[in-house]
């Protein structure tokens, strides 16, 4: 706006105050933009608040009209983008005009008014879906104005208390008191009557409104007091200020404007509001000082706000300014929660000991009693987060501890005590040792506590039917199912304006739990039905890739309860196809699909597909340039989309579902398990089976699909997600991945690996293998071929490695069976339709880029002189013409865009990065420069694209587990078959140079050679490293046995893709005893291994990297992101360099 038409404006909005609010208004006025947009706020309300008044009702409706126009022109905004309280009270005003005055009208409303039908509510998640710490109630913020001092008075008592602001202020400090919500109702009207009027007094009612009204959100969880709040305390903020233009109490009406915004991103997950609270919690700090009695709570709501947005955008600065602020002795956690964003950032243990020491260091400063439960409180929230991260019994209990004594410090019948009660019955339940009826006593006291807030009843409820299903007997925990039913049906009748308010999702969820534990399962099973139907539409509208697998997630873990329900009622087939839905829900968010654009282009609704692909393309504003997408980048991934807005998801739904009884399965096109049997023969497989651990009392569960086209279900009573072989197992895995150099790290993970692979068998692969084995029609000498379909943490276990005692030596699964892994059970049609690549000489080698690795260059070399001579060889050899393995080059490569088919087979014999999140996995090739799963997704190709899709062999480490979760649903392997691989070759583990070496040479012998497909080669592979270990060690006692065919040298390798049954028993191969010398352990140092010394990332890194020639004397420099160059990879001086980070 240029400065005649501000000047315009302000002229107008001067006209205006002196009309509607008097001449007093102007009398302290100042010539910031903000203050005359503010001032042009409370003109329209003043003009909408009557039908009378100067010039009549018109005068007041054409009067506000011109209000909002210039306060939006001023930039109104000051912490909120919109004004919904305002207008959503006054709408009928805009359409209760002639058609012109309407159109005149509409235009600000528009662009200030939040759509209809709860649209308000955006698909970001809340904080507490994200982690376990944010699903603690945070502690509720009391700034002293409102705070009762001995004798019954407060900080805000010097207003006259015969005026209505006064007595509005009093209810306050009375409401604080006793937690009355009639007191706060009180307080909300007679302050709504003060702001009407232009005294004195009237900018502090103002901000006295905003703070009641936020008060009142926290119970009620009404939008429109929320946003009320953030509007008058925006007005306070600007208006209240003393003479001389300095601040009186504005930087408190700055603190409750931060507040509210914050209060409302959590609700919403709106960036705006984040960024908007941040920044109005920032001044708040800077002009209170350290000696305000505000400045300790203000300043640890702005390190909430930092870590809310660190977590939105991963901006470093956030996290770095968290821990920079300045707390006082009496600051309770405040430098906690950013040092644990660290965790929840990069998986470093480190941070979570930070956090729990930084909370332990603050408890013993406070000297505020008041403040001390929620230290405490918060104390527990990061000895569980630690607890489940590294399974030590004494942190859950030291939780509960904790919780115990706050609890003890907290009168009785209160909010505070009721959130306790809470989080106590969520640590009780979350520990080694659950004690489910004292969960179930506590939750249920806060259940009567009187005047609860909305927000903890949810929690409370959903913790109590969980609960409930969890012990199968609700009448044990003395609850009552129908009045637990009756409190979930109000609290989702007070949401059912919001049908995609995830809360009301999981209140639903937790309503069909309670239903079928207490005698109704079929209306328990209908109602989880419709819950999946709504979980897979919030997957789909996710623009955010990592948003929408993290959700993804959250709808498999749902799907394999329901999973089990079903089996229960004698529908195996039922079971099947509804965790195989979420199953390849789970995919298709890992992959960034976008099932919907294709559909919308299959019906023809171009326009509305073109709008769909904008709403989810659009990149918003941010403050890390590494989040946005450059065209520079070839390699690089593509930055977060902006929300689709909810009319359009309404839209997009209706074209797609235009049946009543359709539901998003349907166009999605999710197979029948008949459809699902096809691919099996196709691949030459026998079954696949969905793997799914049991919970609580109800036992795990194999649904096995047949390629017949039955499917039948095996109760697995060990299979059991609390299996103290499977979480030591998990436990010793994760310790490896943070200390690859550690060798009682690795000799523990050996020995939890042992253990894993015993449980495995009697858990699970014993009772498939004898269904398998007696089915009839067996032909006699062959081995079954199961594919395994395994979820979650049990993604980690190798189950060919199963194992059991048999004539006095160990017999491995492996013998008896041939395995493959899959993503989901549809990905095997994908498999199905590639041309499987028959080994022609053809081939890409990418053999120790970096030049650390002396036997992987060794396989290189030989590999390629053997079997793929006709191919590409890339990496260190030695040679004068080598060319360094870019990740450039190998893409070209490996897509062959030219007229010929590409290579058969490409085999990957470096180092590898299993990090978090698992788009940013990556193979580290020449120069450091990286081959992301990103980058890989990226570049996909549909299956046969260029006359035949190759078997990839990933010969680093753990490339078929991603680093933030355990489950293969997205890791490299997957990533090179969503490229278009026939058949994939992936590891679980850290791998040793030498024993990987001497198993792929014999793998691509039987595959060249022997013409095995690769699933048998692999076996074979396997199965003759087994044999030269008990060759080695016949004779000898069982100790030398067990050491000598330890699982940690060959069963860290898995199939996925096209294979063929074969017989048993072990093949001849080649001579690979020459390459053996001294054994390298399996996990000892990073030199010896084909992992990095990181596995996973240190945190987010620099958005814009310099990378250099390593040649001595060359100048050579370019700009590129942490992965690699933007444009030229290699020097161009010096064309066999690979460019290196500075």
């Amino acid at each position: 706006m240029n400065d005649g038409m501000r000047d315009v404006r302000v002229a107008e909005v001067a006209r205006l105050a002196r009309r509607w609010l008097g001449a007093d208004a102007l009398a302290r006025r100042q010539e910031s933009d903000a203050w005359w947009a503010a001032l042009a706020l409370r003109c329209a309300r003043a003009a909408l608040a009557t039908d009378s008044g100067p010039g009549g009702a018109e005068q007041a409706r054409a009067d506000a009209i011109t209000a909002l126009t210039a306060a939006l022109d001023l930039g109104l905004d000051a912490g909120t983008a919109s004004l919904p309280a305002l207008l959503e009270q006054h709408a009928p005003v805009a359409f209760s005009l002639p058609p012109a005055g309407s159109a005149v009208l509409r235009d600000p409303v528009d662009r200030v008014a939040p759509p209809d039908d709860g649209a308000w509510w955006t698909w970001s998640p809340l904080p507490a879906d994200r982690d376990p710490v944010l699903t603690w109630p945070m502690p509720p913020v009391l700034l002293s104005r409102y705070r009762p001092l001995p004798g019954g008075t407060s900080a805000g008592d010097e207003r006259d208390e015969a005026l209505p602001a006064g007595r509005g202020l009093r209810l306050l400090v009375e409401y604080t008191r006793t937690g009355a919500p009639e007191r706060l109702d009180e307080a909300v009207t007679l302050l709504e009557r003060a702001v009407r009027t232009v005294a004195s007094d009237s900018e502090a009612a103002n901000g006295d409104l905003a703070w009641a009204l936020l008060q009142r959100f926290t119970r009620s969880e009404l939008r429109a007091d929320l946003d009320g709040s953030v509007e008058h305390a925006m007005v306070a903020g600007v208006f209240d200020r003393d003479d001389e233009g300095g601040d009186a109490r504005a930087p408190v009406w700055l603190a409750v404007l931060g507040l509210a915004l914050l209060t409302r991103y959590e609700l919403t997950g709106g960036p705006a509001d984040l960024d908007n609270a941040v920044g109005a919690l920032h001044r708040s700090v800077t002009a209170l000082g350290e000696g305000h009695p505000d400045f300790d709570a203000v300043t640890s709501a702005l390190a909430d706000a930092l870590l809310y947005r660190h977590g939105l955008t991963g901006a470093s600065a956030d996290l770095r300014l968290a821990g920079e602020l300045v707390f006082t002795p009496e600051q309770p956690v405040a430098y906690a929660p950013s040092v644990y964003a660290a965790f929840l950032e990069d998986g470093d243990p480190t941070a979570l000991n930070d956090a729990v020491g930084q909370a332990r260091s603050a408890l013993t400063r406070i000297r505020d009693d008041t403040r001390r439960p929620w230290a405490l409180n918060g104390l527990a929230g990061f000895l569980l987060a630690r607890y489940a991260a590294l399974h030590d019994p004494s942190d859950a209990w030291a939780a509960v501890d904790r919780l115990q004594e706050a609890r003890a410090l907290l009168p009785p019948g209160t909010t505070p005590y009721a959130t306790v009660l809470v989080n106590l019955a969520h640590a009780l339940t979350a520990g080694p040792q659950r004690d489910t009826p004292a969960a179930a006593r506590l939750a249920t006291e806060a259940l009567d506590t009187p005047h609860i807030s909305v927000r903890l009843e949810a929690q409370a409820l959903e913790l109590l039917c969980a609960l409930a299903e969890l012990s199968g007997h609700p009448d044990e925990l003395a609850l009552a199912p129908d009045l637990l039913d009756r409190r979930l049906t109000t609290l989702l009748e007070q949401r059912a304006d919001a049908p995609a308010d995830p809360r009301r999702t999981a209140l639903r969820w937790a309503q069909a739990r309670l239903r079928r534990s207490s005698g109704r399962p079929a209306e328990g099973l209908e109602l989880a039905r419709a819950v999946q139907e709504d979980r897979v539409w919030d997957v789909l509208a996710q623009p955010d890739a990592g948003e929408s697998f993290r959700r993804a997630r959250r709808a498999l873990a749902e799907a394999a309860e329901m999973a089990v329900w079903m089996e229960e009622d004698g529908e195996p087939r039922e079971a099947f196809a509804a965790i195989e839905s979420a199953r390849a829900l789970t995919v298709l968010a890992a992959t960034e699909a976008d099932p919907v654009s294709a559909r919308l282009t299959a019906l023809g609704s171009g326009e509305l597909q073109e709008r769909w692909l904008l709403a989810r393309t659009s990149a918003p504003t941010d403050r890390d340039p590494s989040r946005l997408p450059s065209a520079r980048r070839g390699l690089g991934d593509a930055g977060p989309g902006a929300d689709v807005p909810p009319e359009l998801r309404a839209e997009v739904r209706g074209a797609l579902l235009p049946s009543a009884g359709a539901g998003p399965q349907d166009f999605l096109g999710r197979p029948t398990p008949d459809a699902l049997a096809e691919p099996l023969h196709a691949i030459g497989a026998d079954a696949v089976v969905h793997v799914v651990a049991g919970r609580g009392h109800t036992p795990g569960l194999a649904l096995v699909l047949h390629a017949t086209g039955e499917v039948a279900s095996l109760v697995l009573p060990h299979l059991s997600e609390q299996a103290r072989e499977l979480r030591g197992f998990a436990r010793a895995h994760d310790e490896c991945l943070r200390s690859p150099g550690d060798r009682a790290a690795g000799s523990a993970w050996r020995t939890a690996l042992r253990q894993v692979c015993d449980w495995s068998w009697r858990a699970a692969v014993h009772a498939v293998h004898d269904h398998l084995s007696a089915r009839a029609g067996a032909e006699a000498g062959r081995i079954p071929h199961v594919v395994f379909v395994p979820t979650g943490v049990l993604g980690l276990v190798p189950w060919h490695a199963a194992r059991r005692k048999h004539e006095g030596a160990r017999r491995y699964a492996i013998e008896d069976m041939c395995f493959s892994y899959a993503p989901s059970a549809s990905a095997l049609d994908g498999f199905a339709r590639r041309q499987r690549s028959v080994p022609d000489g053809t081939g890409l080698v990418v053999a120790d880029p970096l030049g650390d690795l002396p036997h992987a260059r060794q396989e290189g070399a030989d590999l390629h002189r053997w079997y793929y001579s006709k191919g590409s060889r890339l990496g260190r050899s030695g040679a004068a013409d080598a060319m360094p393995a870019t990740p450039r080059a190998v893409l070209e490569a490996l897509l062959a865009d030219g007229d010929g088919p590409g290579p058969a087979v490409v085999h990957f014999a470096c180092h590898a990065r299993s990090c978090a999140p698992a788009t940013e996995s990556h193979l580290v090739l020449a120069g450091g420069q990286r081959l992301s799963v990103g980058s890989l997704l990226a570049h996909a190709r549909p299956p046969a694209a260029h006359g035949r899709n190759p078997l990839v062999v990933l010969a680093a480490c753990a490339t078929a587990v991603p680093g933030d979760q355990y489950d293969e649903a997205l890791s490299l392997a997957t990533a090179f078959a969503a490229a278009g691989a026939s058949c994939v070759i992936g590891t679980l583990w850290t791998v040793g140079d030498e024993h990987a070496t001497r198993l792929m040479t014999d793998f691509h012998h039987f595959l060249n050679l022997d013409g095995l497909p690769a699933a048998q080669s692999l076996r074979q592979s396997q199965l003759r490293a087994l044999d030269r270990a008990r060759s080695r060690t016949a004779g000898s006692g069982p100790a030398a046995r067990t050491r000598a065919e330890d699982p940690a040298h060959w069963a860290a390798f898995l199939h996925y893709g096209t294979g063929f049954p074969g017989p048993g028993g072990v093949r001849g191969g080649p001579d690979a005893e020459a390459l053996s010398g001294s054994a390298t352990d399996g996990l000892g140092p990073a030199a010896g291994t084909r992992s990095p010394l990181f596995s996973r990332m240190p945190g987010r890194e620099r958005s814009e990297v310099i990378w250099i020639c390593p040649q001595r004397d060359c100048l050579r420099r370019a700009a590129g992101d942490a992965k690699a160059p933007f444009d030229e990879d290699t020097c161009p001086d010096h064309p066999r360099q690979a460019l290196r980070r500075e």
